[in-house]
């Protein structure tokens, strides 16, 4: 099977989409803008990966597993 460049790819989805109704344009309008935001947010996520790499292994213990906690003697505290 041939693999397909992305220009091929988009110059069929652009020949398709001539012959697509305006509400069917806009269904996948909101389509793509809905898989915009997800990329985007496992993009936002995936930056914290970086962040906890080089955080002190304590400090990183205390925002996660110890979080609970904290919290517990937190409010006991108050």
């Amino acid at each position: 099977m041939k693999e397909n460049t992305a220009e091929e790819i988009k110059n069929r989805i652009s020949h398709k989409l001539e012959k697509w109704s305006e509400k069917d344009l806009a269904t996948l309008e909101s389509i793509i803008n809905a898989l915009e935001k997800e990329h985007s947010n496992i993009e936002n996520i995936m930056s914290f990966r970086g962040f906890l790499k080089d955080m002190d292994e304590d400090f990183k213990l205390d925002l996660t597993t110890r979080l609970p906690q904290i919290r517990l003697e937190g409010s006991k505290n108050s």
